[in-house]
C-alpha cells in the first residue's frame, strides 16, 4: 500500500485504525515487567519453602538418630547398659550427626538410671537435639521378705 492513501475500509465500525494495529512496545515492556515480578515473587517463596523443609527433615534425621541410640541400649541387659559419656558421630543421608551419651546410675533415685542423648549438627549454624530416658530393671528378682521376728 501506498503512503498517503487511506486504508480500505478505513473508518468503518469494526475496523481497526493505523494506530490499534497491535501492542506498542511501552505496553509490551510493562507487561513483560509484570510477568517479571510475579515469577521472581513466586520463585522466592518456592526457595523459603524448600529451605524450611530442609531443616524439618535435619531435625527429624536427628531425633531419629536419637530414638535409635536409646533403642539400641534398651536391647541390652540393664546391668550392661554403661555408665559414663561416650561421643561418637552418626552419618545419615549424608550428613554428619555428632552424638553425645551419657548415662548416669542411681538418678534421680536408687536403681534407675538416666540417659540423655544430645545429638548435634550443622545447618545455618549449630542445632541440637537432646532427650532423656529413664530405665529400670524391671527383671531383677524382687527382694525375699524376711520372716517377722517373734
Amino acid at each position: 500500500m501506498r503512503a498517503g492513501l487511506p486504508r480500505p475500509n478505513a473508518g468503518h465500525p469494526g475496523v481497526a485504525s493505523p494506530a490499534q494495529d497491535g501492542l506498542s512496545l511501552l505496553e509490551v515492556l510493562v507487561a513483560t515487567l509484570l510477568l517479571g515480578l510475579i515469577v521472581a515473587s513466586v520463585a522466592g517463596v518456592l526457595s523459603v519453602a524448600g529451605s524450611q523443609a530442609g531443616v524439618g527433615k535435619r531435625g527429624t534425621d536427628a531425633a531419629t538418630v536419637a530414638a535409635a541410640e536409646v533403642e539400641r541400649l534398651r536391647d541390652l541387659p540393664y546391668d550392661r547398659i554403661p555408665a559414663g559419656t561416650e561421643e561418637f558421630d552418626v552419618d545419615l543421608g549424608g550428613v554428619t550427626y555428632h552424638v553425645t551419651r551419657t548415662v548416669e546410675e542411681n538418678v534421680p533415685q536408687e536403681g534407675v538410671k538416666r540417659i540423655t542423648v544430645e545429638v548435634r549438627y550443622d545447618l545455618q549454624g549449630q542445632r541440637t537435639y537432646r532427650t532423656q530416658v529413664i530405665f529400670t530393671d524391671l527383671m531383677r528378682p524382687a527382694p525375699t521378705p524376711t520372716p517377722p521376728r517373734r
